[in-house]
């Protein structure tokens, strides 16, 4: 519904559990940025795809994980005010 209502910038696909595909984004007009096409992927218009594909490309080979005791302190910090970040026990 809301690819037929509206026209938005990009799009992420959970291509396990979504019922929209690729093919029906690219005959919308939105091109792929990247995909993972076992998992998921990421569309977006002409007007952004030059940027967000460079974007993707300088980004690490893996997200970071949550659990590192290596993070900085207060990087999942979500009040400025308060301390929200969890302890880690080695």
């Amino acid at each position: 519904k809301l690819l037929r209502d509206y026209r938005v910038d990009f799009i992420i696909l959970n291509l396990k559990s979504d019922q929209v595909t690729i093919q029906d984004l690219q005959a919308r007009g939105y091109s792929p940025v990247w995909v993972d096409e076992n998992y998921s992927g990421l569309f977006t218009t002409r007007k952004h795809l030059a940027q967000l594909r460079q974007t993707a490309a300088e980004l690490p080979p893996t997200t970071i994980e949550p659990l590192d005791p290596n993070i900085p302190k207060g990087f999942w910090r979500l009040d400025p005010g308060k301390d929200q970040t969890v302890a880690v026990k080695n």
